[in-house]
């Protein structure tokens, strides 16, 4: 990497705030320190090494170095590295998917009080996978986790209580769990509770609570809650489907694309706007997304129709006098 070497007597003198300041500094001069850091044996720059590598964040992605870098932290103890270690095992990064591997390592950083790693071991209970099931030690995880404030544990553990994992559905516990998931910060959490206001005709508030979900979450949850929200009857949630269908859109794969240019088109949760609609058909076309050039055409064909009728009607308004003076 370029710039001076950075040693380790060089780390080992500085401050917390002095090497904050560094990090703070810009991607490449953070990206140095780090990686500095993580080869002088630093675990927790071990640990942020293999998840920039795994990102793919100002380096190449590199999912098997990730995996190795998170070993390495793993191999100090670092929870960080212990739980991430688990990861690529459960999701297949840079090794083969394997997740009674993937649960082994969770369970060491659960054990030792990783809320993450809890919540990863809890899912697997709950899916059966690489281990076998278990509801209520999956509810004891996401308990201990949710206790320390762990806002994608509550939103879970919210899911139970609706759904009844435990023997017994209990809706308002599940609201509050909700609602102190959202509270949190966790997406899915302001989702859920969106859903109860929604239902509770208190619209602005559910309003507040989707966009707040919408607005963090990841392309493959706002695909699936654009369209719930575009199904709801009133205009203000309907705009926020559109809004996650446009969040969705910045993925840049065809078929968001092409989703997004036909909600412009047909004014699903707004007006019809058909200038837009051809830019975002265009792009799902030039990926020869199935129907985008064809629907493109429609567009056009329409906005021709539209011109017409502006035209026709300019020309109604028109005084007769200036068609000529008429028979005498």
């Amino acid at each position: 990497m370029a710039g001076d070497p950075i040693y380790r007597t060089t780390l080992e003198r500085m401050s917390a705030e002095d090497l904050r300041a560094r990090l703070a500094a810009g991607p490449e001069e953070a990206k140095r320190w780090i990686y500095a850091a993580a080869v002088n044996g630093y675990a927790e720059a071990q640990a942020m090494w293999g998840q920039m590598l795994l990102d793919g964040r100002d380096v190449a992605a590199d999912p098997a170095a990730a995996l190795r870098w998170f070993r390495i932290a793993a191999s100090s103890g670092h929870l960080d590295g212990i739980n991430m270690v688990g990861r690529c095992y459960e999701r297949g990064w840079g090794v083969g998917a394997d997740p009674a591997e993937a649960a082994r390592w969770f369970r060491q950083a659960a054990d030792k009080g990783h809320d993450w790693a809890r919540f990863n071991l809890a899912t697997l209970l709950l899916k059966g996978e690489g281990v076998t099931a278990d509801v209520r030690e999956a509810l004891s995880l996401l308990v201990r986790a949710a206790r320390r404030g762990h806002a994608k544990s509550m939103n879970m553990i919210g899911v139970g209580r609706e759904q009844g994992w435990a023997g017994r559905v209990n809706v308002p516990a599940a609201v509050r769990w909700y609602r102190r998931a959202a509270n949190g910060g966790c997406f899915r959490g302001s989702y859920h509770l969106g859903r109860f206001l929604a239902a509770e005709g208190q619209i602005k508030e559910a309003a507040f609570r989707f966009q707040r979900a919408v607005d963090g979450a990841p392309a493959d949850f706002c695909r699936e809650a654009a369209e719930a929200l575009l199904a709801q009857p009133e205009p203000e949630l309907q705009a926020i489907g559109r809004r996650a269908l446009l969040r969705a859109a910045a993925t840049d794969a065809g078929g968001d694309l092409f989703a997004y240019g036909m909600a412009l088109a047909q004014g699903r949760g707004g007006s019809v706007d058909l200038a837009g609609a051809k830019l975002w058909l265009a792009r799902a076309g030039a990926q020869n997304y199935p129907g985008a050039t064809a629907a493109l055409d429609d567009v056009l064909a329409q906005e021709q129709s539209a011109r017409w009728r502006a035209l026709r009607q300019s020309v109604t308004r028109l005084p007769v006098s200036l068609f000529g003076d008429g028979a005498r």
